[in-house]
């Protein structure tokens, strides 16, 4: 019997791209879905003491996201973000975040590219899920629903 999977997603940053987006898509594909909790002064004191100095205040806030799943999860969920649909491009610095967070975490990082330019978002999120081991029929509902 396979284990379900339990997905982290910090409440930081690109989560209010889409709020309650990936939660469905993961719960959807069969995962578990453990947020962090809202944003408070202990997982700002957290970030900030990890982050290095010049740092922007959001990705020090998400550092702190980051720390309070690690070890709670099977994988922890930051994207990629590269380019949205009207091809205006993130800051640089987010699409260096999932490799800083390997640096120090143990907890594996889940981290699709996602330029909304090059690639539509369903078929960004059937190759996420299949790298998750489901089908392409598992992850079209699973899309559907999010898209809801």
């Amino acid at each position: 019997m396979k284990k379900e999977l339990t997905i982290g997603i910090p409440r930081a940053l690109f989560y209010w791209k889409r709020p309650y987006f990936w939660e469905t898509f993961f719960e959807n594909l069969g995962s578990k879905v453990l947020f962090s909790p809202e944003t408070n002064k202990e997982i700002i004191e957290r970030g900030v003491t990890i982050a290095d100095s010049e740092t922007c205040f959001s990705i020090k806030v998400l550092y702190g996201h980051i720390l309070y799943l690690e070890g709670k999860v099977d994988f922890i969920f930051v994207p990629r973000l590269k380019k949205n649909e009207f091809g205006l491009e993130y800051c640089p610095k987010f699409f260096a975040l999932p490799d800083l967070f390997s640096l120090f975490l143990k907890t594996p990082i889940i981290s699709p590219w996602i330029d909304l330019k090059k690639e539509n978002l369903k078929d960004i999120l059937v190759k996420l899920a299949q790298g998750l081991g489901k089908g392409k029929e598992i992850a079209k509902i699973a899309i559907e629903k999010s898209l809801e």
